[in-house]
């Protein structure tokens, strides 16, 4: 069993992973929730190697818990708009 107790709260993805670390550790939060692309839809932005890079090492070095992304409002597959099922 895990004993650990997570708190945290939503966090931007704007200025990428990394920032979303810091800004956890920065409020004292231990977990890390977001979406990764704006949750009304549009289209999500491609990972950053060094971003995901930074990312990893201050979770490791941080203690922090999983990241928890939100899938965006948008996510229908029964629309009758094939826009929007593909989205």
């Amino acid at each position: 069993m895990n004993d650990t107790f997570y708190l945290g709260c939503h966090l931007s993805f704007s200025e990428g992973y990394a920032a979303m670390a810091k800004t956890a550790v920065r409020i004292g939060a231990n977990v890390i929730q977001c979406f990764i692309r704006n949750p009304q839809g549009g289209k999500m932005r491609g990972p950053d190697p060094e971003d995901m890079a930074e990312f990893r090492t201050l979770v490791r070095e941080n203690g922090l818990g999983p990241l928890i992304v939100h899938a965006p409002y948008t996510v229908n597959p029964c629309s009758n708009k094939p826009e929007i099922r593909e989205m």
